[in-house]
């Protein structure tokens, strides 16, 4: 049996034991698919290299643009629609479920997080793709990438203290660019042809946090400060002039992150990136140590 016969058959039988213990719900009747598998093109996989596989910390969230309110994935996990298959994942999923809010139409954005196994920061994926009625997909994932989706590190902000004085620091912080369009490991949005990353990544948000000696803190966003300082967009670009007030404490550094803001702020990223460390005692930024791209499948 080939490989593509075994993701097929694993895949029909997921299907069928996911109709047959899920209740239809009455809002997407007849139930509409979203996924990386086509009648029209080849499958495609979610890459994780980097990334923790388990749930729950694997987060996954789907909506209709413009609607997260009215049409999304209510309270189904990413453990029921990003299906693992050997080292990697697939993503499928029936519309019709009952965990699902709404019936999503239009165009559907899917944002896929999880921590770094190293504990730096987190891997995001995301993708937007158009209702289309060709494909035996709702929504057709395979529209939009050639050789599927490369979870990346969401990276870092440059830091640059340009002053201290007692225990106030000056600094000048650059939010990453995060707009690549090229269709390789290094890409960071999917999208259907003339959608722009920034159309769906909206924004970026300066959150800070303190961690002790040298150790940051957790990457899940809900235990990060939000400086109130933001980019439009995925492109990044500077903010000029950010104070901290350092604690008493000598042990304790401050840590800048990023934090996707998606849709118009309709959907906050769960976890923020890989942090840049900030030594109050001396106001030396440290940014992480370069990591090696992974090799394309």
């Amino acid at each position: 049996m080939t490989k593509a016969m075994r993701l097929f058959a694993v895949l029909g039988v997921a299907v069928l034991l996911l109709a047959a213990t899920s209740p239809v719900s009455a809002n997407c009747n007849p139930g509409k698919t979203m996924g990386q598998l086509s009648d029209q093109r080849p499958y495609q996989y979610t890459f994780m290299s980097g990334a923790v596989v388990d749930t729950p910390d694997v987060i996954g969230r789907f909506w209709q643009a413009g609607a997260r309110t009215s049409a999304n994935e209510g309270t189904a996990t990413a453990a029921l629609w990003l299906l693992p298959f050997g080292p990697d994942h697939i993503m499928y999923f029936f519309l019709g479920d009952e965990t699902v809010t709404g019936c999503p139409a239009g165009d559907l954005i899917t944002l896929i997080q999880s921590p770094a196994t190293d504990g730096r920061g987190a891997y995001f994926a995301v993708a937007r793709v158009t209702e289309g009625l060709v494909s035996s997909m709702s929504f057709d994932y395979t529209e939009t990438s050639t050789n599927g989706f490369h979870m990346n590190r969401l990276p870092h902000p440059g830091v640059a203290v340009t002053g201290k004085a007692g225990s106030v620091l000056t600094m000048n912080v650059t939010m990453p660019d995060i707009s690549t369009l090229t269709d390789s490991p290094s890409r960071t949005f999917w999208g259907n042809n003339g959608v722009l990353a920034s159309t769906t990544i909206t924004g970026m948000r300066l959150l800070s946090a303190l961690g002790n000696n040298g150790a940051p803190p957790s990457p899940l966003a809900s235990g990060w400060t939000n400086t109130t300082l933001r980019t439009t967009g995925a492109a990044g670009g500077p903010l000029t002039g950010f104070q901290f007030t350092c604690p008493a404490s000598g042990s304790q550094d401050l840590y800048l992150a990023v934090q996707l803001e998606l849709d118009g702020a309709a959907v906050l990223s769960d976890y923020v990136g890989e942090p840049t460390q900030v030594r109050c005692n001396s106001g030396l930024a440290i940014p992480p140590v370069k990591e090696k791209k992974p090799k394309n499948h």
